[in-house]
């Protein structure tokens, strides 16, 4: 895996941007990318807003079948994890600091679509989800 981050403070804003970019490939012959946008705004001293979005797409494992073609090579997996596919996601969250506490809330939608992926064949069952969050993270 290659990992990237770059982070820029913007001070007319009072804001930072967070951009990542990772490169990922496996002994399963799976190769990914993802690149993931976040804006960290700070509202006055203890609040601050971050809404993100986050690109994802993998070429599919060198052993994944469709079911319709399970089991004619071996090995196979019809796990559609291991197929190709793209997805991208869009989150927003609020946090406020307290003290030593920091409290969360946020949400994320996540689609996911064959035609994202970069190669090899593709699973049906593709997943979208929305996904609600509450944190309570304690410095000591």
């Amino acid at each position: 895996a290659w990992t990237t981050a770059w982070r820029q403070f913007v001070p007319a804003a009072d804001a930072a941007l967070h951009v990542n970019y990772r490169y990922y490939h496996d002994s399963f012959g799976v190769d990914s990318h993802t690149l993931e946008l976040q804006w960290y705004q700070n509202l006055g001293k203890h609040w601050q807003l971050v809404p993100g979005v986050r690109y994802y797409a993998q070429g599919a494992a060198d052993f994944f079948h469709s079911l319709s073609q399970f089991g004619t090579t071996t090995p196979s997996s019809s796990d559609y994890r291991l197929s190709s596919y793209g997805a991208i996601s869009t989150s927003l969250k609020a946090q406020v600091t307290l003290a030593r506490f920091t409290l969360s809330a946020g949400g994320e939608r996540y689609h996911s679509n064959a035609s994202m992926g970069l190669d090899g064949e593709t699973s049906p069952a593709l997943v979208n989800f929305t996904r609600w969050t509450l944190g309570v993270d304690y410095r000591y």
